[in-house]
């Protein structure tokens, strides 16, 4: 066990020493960022530029860049005139993160979501392979509507 730890340490000595200190960022006196980029426009990209943007104001420019749709996985569809988030991995009523979510973009929700199928594709893409239909079976997922 010893002589484990010794050899994970030379090298990260090693690596140190030559990489040095971490720069020291020009903005110490604590003045925000004058420009700020975020990368990526699904989620979790558009949450955190939402926020830097809540955060900093308007004096920070806050650019978001994508190569795809904004949005990332996250799509809408409508299926018998309902509108449902076909794209999220799960959004559960009891999570409180979306709890908030709804009440800060002013949004309504729904409990008892009409139907019960739910589609699945695992692509994200609109090719139509690898999707799963599964009847009779209620997620326990809150619609979300403008």
């Amino acid at each position: 066990m010893r002589r484990f730890r010794f050899s994970i340490f030379v090298p990260l000595l090693a690596a140190w020493s030559i990489v040095g200190e971490p720069e020291t960022p020009t903005h110490v006196d604590g003045a925000p960022p004058s420009k700020i980029a975020v990368v990526g426009a699904g989620i979790g990209g558009s949450a955190t530029a939402h926020f830097l943007r809540q955060h900093f104001g308007p004096e920070v420019q806050v650019d978001v860049y994508e190569k795809g749709e904004v949005g990332g996985r996250l799509a809408t569809v409508t299926v018998n005139h309902n509108d449902y988030e076909s794209g999220g991995s799960i959004i559960h009523s009891l999570n409180l993160h979306m709890q908030e979510f709804v009440k800060q973009l002013g949004l309504k929700y729904r409990r008892n979501v009409a139907g019960k199928t739910a589609v699945f594709n695992w692509r994200g893409d609109d090719s139509g392979g690898d999707r799963l239909v599964l009847a009779g079976f209620v997620p326990p997922v809150v619609a979300l509507r403008n």
